[in-house]
């Protein structure tokens, strides 16, 4: 009991830290003159007039789309410079609109001079966290620098994810990593800042725990950690595919750390880890409208409660869905094209060749097998109770399958060992 108050008041002081933090880092940002930031979104109009609101990469692939709509949200909350206290434009989060435009579109307007139909939206919802570093770097670079930076970052984080895998649980976890990539995209992620901030959470969170695995365990910080991570997702993330940032941790977790443990105990610890993660994503969320609720006139918590039962509403509102599954066949289906499906299944066959010729064999253990396969069915759960969100924007929600992605591999190769080694 004195353990369980001794966590809980931490997890206080953290969530309350989070969300003064959170604050005072947008303060400091809303602070910074936005005159470059202004002249270096709007030189890069250009970006957005040749490619659209919602381009694909490759037609015909919704899994090649990028979302240049809430990009350009975004960089139109970063430029916005609204005459009031700073606290409350920060709480408010004004940006920019045109009557019957889509964002990107206001973009190519405000480039152009053009000010019939401007008018002015507040989004006090989300925390808006990715500005303490699109502000910052605005200052310096155009958009298309920033899209360059992102994949630097991207590829280095991925490097860096790859070599610990590899040092830490071996060369054939490296599979795994292969096909979460593959559902993730990295070119659409290092293009779109939307789908950037999920990457950073989940891959960086995964890169502290296979390099401090042994010290985070010694000290029992398992549960900080999702906590925190929970906290980061509602800081920086705009609903975009959240369960991944808990799913490729949580699988590392116990890829790390449960070979020999009991499958109740590993249950019990993902269990009390998930719950740790979704009060830190409710509770730092909340921070956000109890904040603006104390000190701005708006009623955020009825918009918040409004908008969280039209995303877990049933897809069946929608004219062209037809069961309550339609929101996870929605997501599968973006996936049922001929690349995937012969990337799979060559994988598939090098499997069966190597044990045809007897150079594997196979070695279940189930407290890794049964754990991780948990995990990968988050991401079907994830889909279906956020229905609605799930079915209306399954061109980037298709993502949380990552957690499919490299479960289901992970499992294959940990009951794969080498012949010669085996003997």
């Amino acid at each position: 009991m004195h353990n369980l108050i001794k966590k809980t008041l931490l997890s206080i002081i953290i969530l309350l830290s989070s969300i003064i933090l959170g604050l005072l880092l947008l303060l400091l940002v809303y602070a910074l003159p936005t005159n470059k930031m202004l002249s270096n979104t709007l030189r890069s109009y250009e970006i957005y007039q040749y490619e659209g609101t919602t381009p694909q990469l490759v037609r015909g692939y919704s899994y090649s789309q990028l979302d240049n709509y809430t990009d350009a949200l975004m960089l139109l909350m970063a430029i916005k410079d609204k005459d009031i206290p700073l606290l409350e434009e920060v709480l408010l989060s004004y940006h920019d609109a045109y009557h019957d435009k889509a964002n990107d579109q206001a973009i190519v307007l405000m480039a152009q001079g053009i000010s019939e139909g401007l008018f002015e939206l507040s989004y006090p919802r989300y925390w808006h966290g990715y500005l303490i570093w699109l502000k910052p770097l605005l200052l310096f670079f155009s958009v298309a620098d920033i899209r360059i930076f992102n994949m630097i970052c991207q590829l280095i984080i991925i490097f860096s994810l790859l070599l610990l895998t590899i040092r830490k649980l071996g060369t054939k976890y490296c599979i795994p990593i292969f096909f979460t990539l593959l559902v993730l995209n990295p070119v659409t992620i290092a293009l779109s800042f939307q789908f950037s901030s999920i990457f950073y959470i989940a891959f960086i969170s995964s890169i502290i725990l296979l390099k401090y695995n042994d010290y985070i365990k010694s000290n029992d910080w398992f549960t900080y950690i999702f906590f925190i991570i929970g906290i980061l997702v509602a800081y920086f993330d705009f609903f975009t595919y959240p369960a991944v940032a808990f799913g490729i941790p949580a699988a590392y977790y116990v890829l790390l750390n449960c070979k020999e443990m009991p499958i109740i105990q590993t249950f019990k610890n993902l269990f009390i880890f998930g719950i740790n993660w979704v009060l830190g994503y409710i509770l730092m969320w909340g921070g956000k409208w109890l904040l603006v609720s104390l000190f701005t006139d708006f009623s955020s918590f009825s918009d918040a409660i409004n908008e969280i039962l039209l995303r877990t509403s049933s897809p069946e509102e929608q004219e062209t869905a037809t069961n309550i599954f339609s929101s996870i066949i929605a997501n599968v289906k973006i996936f049922l094209e001929w690349p995937f499906i012969l990337c799979v299944l060559l994988f598939i066959l090098v499997i069966l060749l190597k044990l045809i010729k007897k150079e594997i064999k196979i070695s279940i253990n189930l407290n890794i097998v049964v754990p991780t396969f948990a995990i990968s069915l988050i991401s079907f759960l994830w889909l279906f109770v956020v229905s609605n969100h799930s079915y209306v924007h399954a061109w980037f929600t298709y993502r949380e399958l990552a957690l499919l992605a490299f479960g289901l591999p992970a499992i294959i190769v940990n009951s794969i060992t080498n012949a010669k080694e085996a003997a």
